[in-house]
């Protein structure tokens, strides 16, 4: 079970953390899947019936693990969590839990990472880096992504530095929309990023990290800012929040099962 604050029941004590960060992997054996399949709603499962096989295998593992952790943050069976679509139609906890803990989750590859929070409301964004992300690939997408002003400032850049440039645009505009619960089906050139953004280092395993967030203005209610994540020179993260600072932790030894006598 999880404790009250992020921190999770049996790791080592850590002051507590405004988000953390749970790193899923996403191809697991067919004997864990096997374990996973019964906790998705029969809408879930009528999903995956639909994927191709790969891609319903992604699936049952993220959505999987995704309601074991939900389920011991906030001590309920994985299986009986209800989903609701908030205002917004961001994804939250429905029935009994809502109005609880906060989640988002992104997929990449065979990657994904969950945000989750007690109090703050959350957006996060990952991207694993690819051979197909070169210089001429950057270049055909800059002008869907950015706005004119960070498109002027983008080909100003060496070519090599475009393509991750561009990710992190990326990354930082999903999260934020996705914090906001509006999406990206609208697109994501009305997002504009203040430059620098803040980066923060996320350790595993450590006492939380204190990161600075960039105010970001134009998105509705409330105020929202980003900063990017790095977390290994093969990923492209941010995340998102209503705050200027924030303590992000990072929980990457849990692989979704419940703690021994939890």
């Amino acid at each position: 079970m999880f404790a009250t604050s992020t921190e999770p029941r049996g790791l080592p004590h850590r002051p507590p953390a405004d988000v953390t960060l749970v790193p899923l992997r996403l191809d697991l054996a067919e004997a864990r899947l096997r374990e996973l399949e019964p906790l998705l709603s029969p809408a879930e499962r009528d999903r995956a019936a639909r994927l191709v096989p790969r891609a319903a295998h992604r699936f049952i593992a993220g959505r999987g693990q995704l309601r074991q952790l939900r389920g011991r943050l906030v001590g309920a069976a994985p299986e009986a969590l209800e989903f609701e679509a908030g205002p917004a139609g961001k994804p939250v906890l429905g029935g009994r839990h809502a109005g609880g803990w906060q989640f988002n989750v992104s997929h990449s590859q065979d990657r994904g990472l969950v945000a989750c929070s007690a109090a703050l409301p959350v957006g996060i964004d990952l991207e694993c880096v690819a051979a197909t992300h070169t210089t001429a690939w950057a270049d055909d997408l800059a002008g869907s992504i950015l706005g004119a002003g960070e498109l002027v400032a983008y080909r100003l850049l060496p070519g090599p530095d475009r393509p991750r440039a561009l990710v992190e645009a990326w990354v930082a505009k999903e999260a934020l929309l996705k914090a906001t619960g509006a999406g990206v089906a609208a697109g994501v050139r009305h997002v504009l990023l203040p430059a620098p953004l803040p980066r923060a280092t996320i350790t595993a395993d450590a006492p939380p990290t204190r990161a600075p967030l960039a105010a970001v203005a134009g998105l509705g209610p409330g105020s929202w800012a980003v900063c990017l994540l790095d977390l290994g020179p093969d990923v492209r993260a941010a995340l998102a929040c209503p705050r200027a600072e924030c303590r992000i932790a990072l929980e990457e030894g849990w692989d979704g099962r419940p703690p021994p006598g939890g």
